[in-house]
């Protein structure tokens, strides 16, 4: 219910190949969060866990009161855009037959309608969606056996049902995420277990959020920085072990010779916790090696001081100079270590009242503060939309291509620009949306076709977009 991949409870049992399929429910509407696109962060979590051994993602997408046709379709679109094999759209009967949680034919015709359109429509693009997954991203984001044990102080992150008490690490990690989705990276999750077992090979860059993380990561991650691997690190950037033993084999690579984390608070619920903080400090960020202009940075309920050591360079301080950025680069890698909560910033920029359910207003500048990492380490996107808030997901399987595309905004977008940097050689590109009602494969169609242009050598349509789209590839 918090959107909380606790490590023991949702990756721990499928590694151990305990049980064989993962599972959970969008109850979005009943939950302050910024947005229901976080779930994503959730259901990449999900794949992971079912990467170990193939265990299929079962998503109750709920089509109750409270969520809307439209937002039913984006959830059901972000499932499939996330791995997801199993929709399940739960209960649909007869109000007479039930008496809670249920939709009604007479009472809902507008979602009925649309549980209709997403079985009509997936069935379309089934033969190559349902074998397919996301492309490999070469970003992740590091999910903690160590932090989640102290975070929650053993109850793990569904403990408390609608609150978890210590959740500010993780919903830092999902506004790290948010962020990294509004500017088209692919994302994917990888837990501190992982890490010390070599998992980090196929990434360039990782972010890590917490202060804890499993000592015998500690190495692998230090040698993967060595070889040219790039780090994000905030919120105690793993400097503690599972026994909260100091990890200071680590400030070699991040240029530190000591540091100081505060800790004002360590539970929020974004859209009313968040929504009225006071920042404790301001950090003001300097240009780092041009890859973002200068900025100030609001610092809520963390504060952590850095001491530039070693090749460490100071690029940020709070108000009274205390140094609040530190950069580094350690062997042919980098690391971004940063005091203050950077996504606290980045989603609180959007919620400004009144908050809709689809907040549209996050700060570009601190987005892109958040992506240097990804800069650095020259990562190119899959597939890129004109608009941040239009989600790409480009997606790879045995019968073909696909790109999956979700309308974060309340309104339609137009003219939105559908680019492929990393494309090749794109004969056809083919819109579900654009090829209308038909029935069979859309694969086995002559329609749909979007005109294809060359934008510095990369593939680019142009198309309207009005919740959700899936584009065949060839």
């Amino acid at each position: 219910m918090n959107v909380w991949p606790d490590v023991r409870q949702w990756v721990g049992p499928f590694r151990a190949g305990a049980m064989t399929m993962t599972w959970t429910e969008d109850w979005w509407w009943q939950i302050p969060e910024v947005s229901p696109q976080v779930y994503g962060f959730l259901l990449d979590a999900l794949r992971l866990a079912g990467s170990y051994h193939g265990a299929p993602a079962q998503f109750y997408v709920m089509p109750f009161h409270g969520c809307s046709a439209d937002n039913f379709r984006r959830m059901n679109a972000l499932g499939l855009a996330h791995g997801v094999k199993i929709l399940n759209h739960f209960h649909t009967e007869s109000q007479v037959l039930t008496t809670w949680d249920y939709v009604d034919v007479m009472d809902s015709p507008r979602m009925y309608q649309a549980i209709h359109d997403v079985i009509r429509e997936t069935g379309a693009v089934e033969h190559r969606l349902y074998p397919a997954m996301p492309k490999q991203a070469r970003i992740a984001i590091m999910l903690s056996r160590a932090a989640d044990t102290w975070d929650t102080e053993d109850l793990g992150g569904g403990g408390h049902l609608y609150s978890a008490k210590f959740n500010v690490n993780n919903e830092e990690r999902k506004a790290i995420w948010l962020a990294l989705r509004h500017a088209q990276y692919p994302v994917d999750s990888i837990t501190d277990e992982d890490i010390a077992d070599g998992g980090l090979a196929p990434y360039k860059v990782l972010y890590i959020v917490g202060s804890e993380m499993l000592g015998a990561a500690a190495g692998r991650l230090k040698e993967w920085v060595r070889g040219g691997g790039v780090v994000y690190a905030t919120g105690g950037g793993g400097l503690l072990d599972e026994y909260h033993r100091p990890i200071t084999g680590l400030y070699e690579m991040y240029g530190i010779a000591g540091h100081k984390l505060v800790r004002h608070s360590r539970h929020v619920r974004p859209r009313q916790t968040l929504r009225r903080a006071s920042a404790q400090d301001r950090l003001a960020v300097e240009l780092v090696d041009g890859a973002n202009g200068p900025l100030t940075l609001e610092a809520y309920f963390y504060r952590e001081i850095l001491e530039p050591g070693g090749g460490g360079k100071a690029a940020g301080s709070y108000r009274n100079g205390e140094q609040g950025v530190v950069v580094n680069t350690f062997g042919k890698g980098r690391t971004l270590y940063c005091g203050a909560l950077a996504g606290m910033a980045y989603i609180k920029s959007a919620l400004r009242p009144p908050i809709p359910t689809l907040p549209e207003s996050f700060s570009g500048e601190v987005r892109r503060f958040i992506t240097t990492a990804a800069r650095w380490a020259r990562i190119v996107r899959p597939v890129v939309a004109s608009e941040p808030l239009v989600e790409t997901q480009y997606m790879s399987g045995p019968n073909g291509d696909m790109v999956l595309l979700v309308n974060w905004r309340d309104k339609p977008v137009k003219d939105l620009v559908v680019s492929f940097p990393d494309s090749g050689d794109i004969r056809s590109l083919r819109s579900l949306r654009k090829a209308g009602y038909f029935k069979g494969h859309l694969h086995e169609q002559q329609r749909g076709a979007l005109a294809i242009v060359r934008r510095d050598g990369a593939a680019a349509v142009r198309m309207d977009l009005r919740i959700w789209d899936c584009l065949l590839v060839d």
